[in-house]
């Protein structure tokens, strides 16, 4: 799980990738697009340009956006995402 994309997969990339070829079956989520993540750019220009650099594809069977909206995740304790994302 990572704040948006470009963060699991470049905090813990090789695991991701060596769990995905042993057969695991590996999902990342983002909490959200990166809207909010780039100096000078608009919402939609960060999200375009995180979701242009998405890697996860190549290193996890599933992808999830759980369309948090930047500070939404930090507002609320973590178990209260989990379940929401989740459903567990």
């Amino acid at each position: 799980m990572g704040g948006h994309p470009d963060d699991p997969e470049s905090g813990c990339g090789g695991t991701l990738a060596r769990y995905t070829a042993l057969g695991a079956g590996v999902t990342i989520v983002y909490l959200t697009r990166g809207e909010a993540g780039i100096p000078r750019k608009s919402h939609d220009e960060a999200a375009a340009i995180r979701a242009a650099n998405w890697s996860g594809w190549l290193l996890a069977e599933e992808e999830r956006l759980s369309g948090e909206k930047p500070g939404e995740t930090a507002a609320r304790p973590a178990r209260e995402t989990i379940h929401r994302i989740f459903g567990v």
